[in-house]
């Protein structure tokens, strides 16, 4: 009888999400709720809570730090969906156009980095900003009468 009822075509899809669906409360809904709770509460360590209802939350939005970073969380996002999405769309439309000339060099240039190695390319970023005089930067900047850096 269990077996028919498992394996029956009305029951047999919820028992493939039922993995899913526990590891969703257990480790996500479960937590949110009790987060939520807690943020009613005035929690010190070794101690049992004290219910203090809404006053974190009117503490929590008279704070200026609060509203700072609120705000800088907004302009954040505001910037990077402004720069994230239309840039790199831009740039794949022209790296696959027929039209654009010397798309093969920018294919290269934008996958480049990918394809070297953390060894060759530290051992470049050491040649060229090393503390030895005869490095490429220190060559540039003794050009302009500096002195050179250990970077």
């Amino acid at each position: 009888m269990i077996k028919k009822f498992v394996y029956s075509q009305k029951v047999a899809p919820y028992v493939f999400v039922l993995p899913f669906i526990l590891i969703f409360l257990i480790f996500w809904f479960f937590p949110l709720v009790n987060s939520f709770v807690m943020s009613f509460q005035d929690r010190m360590l070794g101690q049992d809570p004290k219910w203090i209802g809404e006053a974190n939350y009117s503490k929590l939005l008279t704070d200026k730090v609060f509203l700072t970073s609120i705000k800088n969380s907004v302009v954040y996002m505001l910037g990077t969906l402004v720069l994230l999405i239309p840039f790199p769309m831009l740039f794949a439309v022209m790296i696959n156009s027929k039209l654009m000339k010397g798309r093969e060099f920018f294919k290269s240039s934008f996958f480049l980095p990918a394809l070297t190695s953390v060894a060759v390319a530290g051992t470049i970023f050491r040649l060229t900003f090393g503390e030895m005089e005869g490095s490429l930067m220190n060559s540039f900047l003794g050009l302009f009468g500096i002195e050179p850096i250990k970077f």
